[in-house]
């Protein structure tokens, strides 16, 4: 099943530091279904999310290790429903600690949709926080996460939703901003590191920047391309010993 999948990624970048901050693995192809849409549609209906995630985080980490220690974190998204299996964390740990060949900085994106008040759900992120895993949670200001969710499961990455940075009108971005700002202030106060998303035009940098937060990610600084290629345009193949 890993051979039958292909990833894609898309690197955050600092603004003010001018380098790549995290690169967030993408799924355009699995199990000969093309198309996110499509392939979480087929994911959801089969119940194969628990499948699905860890092949493409097995994935992940199989690729990374073709390159060595690439130095930046690298975030693998969890289905909303997946952390709701018992023995999750242990599969993940054994994954990331014990089947690769090197220490990659692997971040767990946990979809703001996660029932979190399943006890199996905390328990997981409980075990995965414990074992020293990082967490983030994706889609931040979208729908209904809260200060306490990030207090209580200690969140490392909260991902803006781009709802937040969308400029359509005068009224709508002077709203988004206030948000922007306020949900800036807090995470900076909880010692939180931020990515804001769906950054496509230089106006949506502005309000990010003036609102404390300088790593972004979108199509304003580059699409989403091939992870394989992407880790050959900027890090060398890791020449193993024989």
């Amino acid at each position: 099943m890993e051979n039958d999948i292909e990833l894609y990624c898309q690197p955050a970048y600092s603004y003010l530091k001018s380098n790549v901050e995290y690169v967030e693995v993408l799924i355009r192809k699995y199990n000969g279904i093309n198309g996110v849409d499509k392939i979480l549609k087929y994911v959801g209906d089969n119940h194969k999310e628990f499948d699905f995630d860890m092949a493409v985080l097995r994935k992940t980490i199989s690729t990374l290790d073709d390159y060595g220690d690439i130095g930046v974190p690298v975030g693998v998204n969890l289905c909303a429903k997946t952390p709701e299996i018992e023995g999750l964390a242990d599969e993940i740990i054994q994954t990331v600690y014990f089947e690769s060949e090197y220490n990659h900085e692997i971040i767990i994106e946990v979809n703001e949709e996660t029932d979190f008040e399943n006890k199996v759900v905390e328990d997981n992120l409980r075990r995965l926080k414990r074992a020293g895993i990082k967490l983030a949670l994706d889609d931040f200001g979208a729908k209904n996460a809260t200060l306490g969710l990030l207090m209580k499961y200690k969140m490392d990455i909260i991902k803006v939703d781009k709802i937040l940075t969308e400029d359509e009108t005068k009224e709508k971005e002077n709203s988004s901003s206030v948000l922007l700002r306020t949900i800036g202030f807090m995470i900076r106060g909880l010692n939180i590191k931020h990515i804001v998303e769906g950054i496509e035009t230089d106006r949506q940098l502005e309000n990010a920047i003036s609102a404390g937060m300088d790593v972004v990610q979108g199509y304003l600084y580059e699409k989403p391309k091939q992870f394989q290629m992407y880790l050959e345009e900027n890090f060398r193949v890791y020449e193993k010993a024989n």
